[in-house]
Order: C-alpha cells, then sequence, then structure tokens
C-alpha cells in the first residue's frame, strides 16, 4: 500500500494540473479512509500527504515538511528495484528539480547524491572497488539510466549549490571507463559534461588537490588489492603443490611396501619349493638292481666258463671231475 501511495504522489506530479487531479474525489476518498482506518504510520503519512496535495491545488501551497515527504517517497520510488516504479519517480523528481528551487536543498539535506554514488558503486567490477568486501545485488539497468537522469538534472538544476561532489565524479569516471555497459557508459559521460560546465571553475584549488589525491589513493587501493590477490592466489597455487607432493610420496610409499610384499612372498615360495623331495628321487628298479649286481648263478656260469678254459674240456665231461668242480667253486 505504501508504494501504492508513493505512485499516486509521483503521478499528481506527472500530470501538472493539480486542479484537475483535486476533482479525482475518489483518490481522496480512499486516501481519507486509509489515514482513519490503518495503524501503519507511514500509510497514514502519504495518505494525509495526498490529501494535503490535493487540497491545496497548487504547489507554492505546499509546507516544508510536506516537500520532505514528497522528495522522500520520490527517491524511494527511484531506487527501487522495479524498473517501472523507478521510471515514475524519475519522472516525477525531474519534474520538481525543475520547478521547485526548495527540492534541490531538501535532496542535499536527504543526502540523495551520496545516496545516488553508493547505488552506481554497485555497478563497478569487484577489482576497482578495493572496499567492497562482499558481493551486493546489481541494480537493473534501467534504474541505473534512471538515477544517472534525476542526478544530471540535479546537478544541470542546482550545480551553483553544489561544493561536494568528488566523490561522485569518481564514481561517474569509472563508470564512464567500462566500455561493455555501453548506454550507461554513455549516460556517466553525459553527467560527467554537465558537471565539466561549471565543476572546474566552481571547485577550489585546494579542493581539486584533495579529489586528486583521493583518486591516487583510490588507484593505490586497487593496486593493493590486486597484489593481495595475486598473493592468495600463489598461496593457492603453493597449498595445491604441497598437496601433490604429499600424493606422490604417498604413492611412492604404497608401491614401495607392494614391492616389499611381492618380495617376502618370492622368499617364502622358494623356501617351500626347497623343503620338497627332489622330483627325480625315484626308488630304484629292482631289476636293473639285479642287472647291476650279477646273482649266484650268473657267477657259477662264469667261474665255471673260466675253469672249462683252464681245465679243459675232457674235465667238464667225466662226472667226477664235474662233481670236483662242484666243489671246488663252492
Amino acid at each position: 500500500k505504501a508504494v501504492a501511495l508513493q505512485q499516486i504522489i509521483a503521478l499528481i506530479i506527472i500530470s501538472g494540473n493539480w486542479e484537475q487531479v483535486a476533482l479525482a474525489s475518489e483518490i481522496e476518498g480512499k486516501a481519507r479512509i486509509l489515514l482513519s482506518q490503518s495503524p501503519n504510520d507511514k500509510i497514514k503519512k502519504l495518505s494525509n500527504l495526498i490529501i494535503s496535495m490535493i487540497g491545496h491545488r497548487e504547489k507554492e501551497r505546499i509546507d516544508n515538511s510536506e516537500w520532505e515527504t514528497i522528495c522522500q517517497s520520490l527517491t524511494e520510488l527511484l531506487f527501487y528495484a522495479n524498473e517501472k516504479l523507478s521510471t515514475t519517480g524519475k519522472d516525477a523528481l525531474i519534474i520538481l528539480i525543475e520547478q521547485c528551487e526548495k527540492v534541490i536543498s531538501i535532496l542535499l539535506k536527504q543526502n540523495f547524491i551520496s545516496r545516488s554514488t553508493d547505488e552506481l558503486k554497485k555497478i563497478i567490477p569487484v577489482a576497482q572497488q578495493a572496499s567492497r568486501e562482499v558481493e551486493q545485488e546489481l541494480p537493473p539497468h534501467d534504474v541505473i539510466i534512471n538515477i544517472m537522469d534525476v542526478v544530471g538534472t540535479f546537478i544541470r538544476v542546482g550545480k551553483e549549490r553544489m561544493n561536494k561532489i568528488s566523490d561522485l565524479r569518481e564514481i561517474l569516471e569509472k563508470i564512464e571507463s567500462q566500455q561493455e555497459m555501453d548506454e550507461i557508459s554513455q549516460k556517466a559521460k553525459q553527467v560527467l559534461e554537465i558537471l565539466g560546465e561549471k565543476g572546474n571553475t566552481e571547485l577550489m584549488e585546494d579542493e581539486m588537490k584533495q579529489i586528486k589525491l583521493q583518486l591516487i589513493q583510490e588507484q593505490q587501493k586497487v593496486h593493493e588489492a590486486e597484489q593481495a590477490r595475486k598473493e592468495e592466489q600463489q598461496k593457492r597455487i603453493e597449498a595445491e603443490q604441497a598437496r601433490n607432493e604429499e600424493e606422490r610420496r604417498r604413492i611412492e610409499a604404497e608401491q614401495a611396501r607392494e614391492e616389499e610384499e611381492r618380495r617376502r612372498k618370492q622368499i617364502e615360495d622358494d623356501a617351500r619349493r626347497n623343503q620338497q623331495p627332489p622330483v627325480n628321487n625315484v626308488p630304484p628298479n629292482n631289476n636293473q638292481e639285479q642287472r647291476r649286481s650279477p646273482n649266484t648263478w650268473q657267477r657259477i656260469e662264469r667261474e665255471t666258463n673260466r675253469i672249462i678254459n683252464q681245465t679243459g674240456k675232457e674235465i667238464a665231461r667225466t662226472p667226477k671231475n664235474i662233481g670236483k668242480f662242484f666243489r671246488k667253486i663252492f
């Protein structure tokens, strides 16, 4: 409901005819119902503002506190992540900045430039922001364009009131250097051109020196951040190398253990084979042994042949001599 009421405030301003809006009694009636029934203080405040805007019918009769509420509401719409709501806030703010001198002072009081600078910082790459510690959600493309449009109008209309724009200029210069963001870079360039019309003449000498010093410090921060990133990357590489070396040593140790186990098993197998009887240790064959060792009859036969050869065939032919022959043998 608060966003819807803020949209109504923006549309009243954009319409340009407050008198015609005043005739829209339906809007005023709904605002009165919300004012009387809503427990939310912000909704009550916005409802009361709408009733007041319709009742006054002209900008000159709006008091300062109401202008502050209007500017705050439109600024919230401008920075809203929804691109349509942001565009509605942009259109209303540009109208008020160009038509109401007090709006410049109110926006300065509400730190509009500082908040715009913070939003624009979000689209700068991390490498160029040493102070960017956490990842932030980037604003939508059209929201960035809307912010730059309002900032450009603000600078063009109220630059004589601005004496502290160095931070904004620095961020815009960085955005302009980002070639991949062509449309946003072009818009940043346009805003920088608006700043350049009177900016250089309005800034005092010491303020220009301060800007240069801030740029040098920013460059130093970027350099230090890059150096820290390289050192961190080197540490990661060294840690990875150490892990690889440890893994290599572990593999070599495992291979050494496996080789030692293989040798041990080989020695055990050799020892078991040495303890078994030889395969060719066959018991001697009795027939072969008998052939190698002549039996009694073979000896008798050989001895008989010898005696016969000595005594002659005649001895062998007579039984008497044969008997003597056997007795001699045995």
